[in-house]
């Protein structure tokens, strides 16, 4: 968290409240007041605002009006068929995810038959398997830990992936 703006003795920053990873949380505009004397913190932080996006880059006017940059995120797993030994597309872009949560770090079985991604979509960062063919999806961890780096076997049916915060690799089915 680095200071972005300053105002008499307040400085102005973006955080989360999330303590392991930035997907659990949105990122609001803080204030926090310093001693004139020794920049030192003069009580807690002040959130100033809540929204749901990533809100940074905080500026503040003579009058003492706050701007302020809101940017929502979308993302998505996508699959497009290509001939890898030439280098060129078979078929049409097609997008397995959809809806709000994050989704990122796909990894997919060589028949192409399941993917694996982490997603946000239970609220939390864990780890979710597709089956690409039909597009059922289904969580394979459901923590409150930030499940990330998910690798799949070959065959589609072991997944492996880490947790933030930790040096620890975890494997688990896909079923």
């Amino acid at each position: 968290v680095a200071p972005r703006a300053a105002r008499e003795n307040s400085v102005l920053f973006s955080a989360t409240k999330a303590a392991t990873n930035a997907f659990r949380d949105s990122v609001n505009l803080w204030s926090i007041r310093l001693s004139a004397r020794k920049w030192t913190p003069e009580g807690p932080a002040r959130q100033l605002t809540s929204g749901t996006a990533f809100e940074g880059h905080p500026a503040i006017t003579q009058s003492g009006d706050l701007l302020f940059a809101s940017a929502q995120m979308s993302t998505g797993i996508w699959m497009l068929p290509l001939n890898a030994n030439e280098g060129k597309v078979t078929g049409e872009l097609r997008q397995l995810t959809r809806g709000t949560a994050f989704h990122g770090q796909p990894s997919v079985a060589l028949d192409g038959s399941r993917a694996v991604y982490f997603s946000t979509a239970s609220g939390n960062m864990d780890i979710w398997v597709m089956d690409v063919a039909t597009g059922r999806e289904w969580p394979v961890t459901s923590t409150p830990a930030g499940e990330n780096a998910p690798l799949i076997s070959a065959d589609g049916n072991t997944v492996l992936y880490s947790v933030y915060g930790k040096r620890e690799a975890y494997l688990v089915t896909s079923q």
